[in-house]
């Protein structure tokens, strides 16, 4: 199927559907998920199922910025920050992540995040229902990276995707799914002073030393676009035609909520 077709085609069933957006945000404990291991959060067109996939970790919502990850509590475990995803030490390594699904079938448009790092290449990976992954980084990585001579491809991540702008808002991924289908999102981090991008270091516009290192990033919200029956068979058909329309989406300046929604 071409892409000019598939696109057509989800135009047509997004109409036929009364596709609309739904907008998750999270923070500012607005959906009683603190101190949770899991839990739903009811929207105006679905429901969101969110649970912490670090074992004996509990989600976090105090912080104004967005969800972050509490494993402090878990035994012999190192936690940096119990108000971000970060990266954990001790008798779990690895990065803090959760799982995420909806009960109706849709599009993932939109992750929202506040603290992505471009100089740390601090990151969240993203693998979807089929096993996809994309890397997502914040929006000057590119930049920084070329800087000291090396590409985006250099890190050996799959699919890196940088935010729009600074707002550190991954908009325009456009990512069908069923209804129950799991989505988890994991914290990460490149091995810059390994042997991943040998030479490379934290600096500033002139190449002058920061000194930062990966503090976490908070986890702000998601946006999808909710396709009612009988559509949903059609965006089956569609993924399985490569219809993956990846480019930016407009803004529309409501404070870091990114609309990707067919109206």
């Amino acid at each position: 199927m071409s892409k000019t077709l598939s696109c057509a085609c989800l135009a047509t069933l997004l109409c036929a559907g009364h596709a609309s957006a739904d907008t998750f945000i999270f923070g500012r404990r607005a959906n009683g998920l603190t101190g949770l291991s899991s839990g739903t959060v009811v929207g105006t067109e679905t429901t969101l199922s969110i649970a912490v996939a670090t074992p004996g970790a509990v989600m976090d919502e105090s912080d104004s910025d967005g969800m972050g990850i509490d494993a402090t509590a878990v035994a012999g475990v190192t936690d940096a920050s119990d108000t971000k995803f970060n990266m954990l030490t001790g008798s779990i390594t690895g990065g803090e992540a959760v799982t995420f699904s909806f009960d109706q079938s849709g599009i993932l448009n939109s992750l929202l995040f506040d603290g992505m790092k471009d100089e740390t290449l601090e990151h969240f990976i993203l693998t979807t229902p089929d096993g996809t992954i994309y890397t997502l980084f914040d929006f000057e990585v590119e930049m920084r990276l070329n800087h000291q001579g090396f590409q985006l491809s250099d890190m050996g991540v799959p699919n890196p995707t940088q935010a729009l702008d600074s707002s550190d808002d991954i908009v325009g991924l456009n990512i069908p799914y069923q209804a129950g289908e799991v989505f988890t999102l994991t914290y990460g981090e490149v091995d810059y002073d390994g042997a991943v991008l040998p030479g490379y270091y934290p600096a500033d516009d002139n190449l002058n030393p920061t000194g930062d290192t990966p503090n976490g990033i908070r986890f702000e919200g998601i946006v999808v676009t909710v396709v009612p029956e009988p559509a949903t068979l059609s965006l089956g058909l569609i993924a399985m035609g490569g219809c993956m329309i990846r480019r930016p989406l407009n803004r529309i300046n409501f404070d870091r909520i990114v609309i990707g929604a067919i109206l």
